[in-house]
């Protein structure tokens, strides 16, 4: 066993933080992530900088850098971000991981000031903090929800955390890993899995790390492949919320009839009163995902549907609503794309 694992200079007042930064390819920005983590003013750290196979210059630049605290793992394959995640998770030896993707920057406050909250509330699992996106054009605030009952419900619309501004407890992620199978959306579907598994989270509302925006990280394919990911882990964690292994598993086979919806409806009403103050309406995307994976959405199913929604009280847009009625009137002359468009609720 590795003696460092779990230990620090002042083991009670300054725990080690292992920091993971998987890289492939991005010898552009990782000079600016590496000196942001370097100079945090929080000093007992590791920096695990797992390079994915990256085929750059990469080597140049980190030969810039001498400082123990920098550990490099060069994979000979490149598994994606994922397994390069996952590899720096095996390699840690800190109380608490962070991340850092290799084009981000975290103000040197960050790792302090997230220690300090998880230590003043040692109830916490995982925090992150929020964020500022930035490109050449100017920059923008993010922030998501701070309380972890809110950030439980919020995770049944889309992602509350900003994946390099996350910082865990090592035993949380050394027993829950990304799932390597999933090009996009890892991270959503880590934590919806650690909320599954009642994780305390929190998120300083105080913008502790600069996310760059570029190029590399835009297309339309891959933004649509994105969308479709967390309309299917949302779906998912909604369907896992009931603790109904028949419907988890109708759910992730995305093979859907239209008595799978109307036994999702049964079981929503005999489980709501038990739920910890969440309502019907916020398993609305659970069940739009669901007459989405339909096979047809003619006018007898449009009609059940609607009764559905009426008896959930879901309260859905109004042109999401129109779009449904257009399709049940309109499937046989539309193409799958346009279908598909007209059955995406959005958030």
């Amino acid at each position: 066993m590795d003696s460092r694992v779990g230990m620090s200079v002042e083991a009670n007042v300054s725990p080690l933080v292992s920091i993971i930064v998987p890289i492939h390819n991005g010898a552009r920005w990782i000079q600016d992530t590496l000196i942001s983590l370097l100079n945090q003013s929080y000093q007992n750290l590791e920096i695990l900088l797992i390079d994915d196979a990256s085929t750059d210059d990469l080597g140049a630049v980190l030969v810039t850098f001498d400082d123990p605290r920098l550990r490099v793992e060069h994979l000979r394959v490149n598994g994606g971000v994922s397994a390069a995640r996952n590899v720096g998770i095996q390699m840690a030896c800190g109380e608490f991981i962070a991340f850092c993707d290799a084009d981000d920057i975290s103000l040197e406050r960050r790792i302090e000031t997230q220690v300090k909250h998880m230590k003043a509330n040692p109830e916490l699992d995982l925090c992150g903090t929020a964020f500022t996106c930035f490109d050449a054009f100017g920059e923008s605030a993010v922030q998501h929800p701070e309380d972890n009952t809110v950030i439980r419900r919020a995770l049944m619309i889309g992602n509350c955390f900003g994946l390099s501004t996350v910082l865990a407890k090592s035993v949380v992620l050394k027993g829950n890993r990304f799932d390597e199978s999933l090009g996009l959306a890892e991270d959503y579907e880590l934590w919806t899995r650690l909320a599954i598994k009642r994780t305390f989270f929190s998120n300083i509302q105080e913008s502790l790390v600069r996310y760059r925006l570029h190029e590399q990280q835009a297309s339309k394919g891959k933004g649509a492949r994105l969308d479709i990911q967390s309309r299917s882990i949302r779906a998912k964690y909604c369907a896992a919320l009931l603790e109904n292994e028949e419907l988890s598993l109708v759910v992730a086979s995305e093979t859907i009839a239209m008595p799978d919806l109307q036994f999702a409806a049964d079981l929503l009403m005999h489980r709501i009163q038990a739920m910890g103050g969440l309502e019907t309406n916020d398993f609305r995307y659970l069940f739009a995902w669901m007459y989405q994976r339909l096979d047809r959405h003619g006018a007898v199913n449009w009609a059940r549907w609607q009764m559905i929604q009426r008896r959930l009280n879901l309260l859905l847009n109004p042109n999401y609503r129109l779009n449904n009625l257009v399709l049940a009137l309109c499937e046989p002359l539309l193409s799958p794309e346009k279908r598909d468009l007209l059955l995406k609720l959005k958030t």
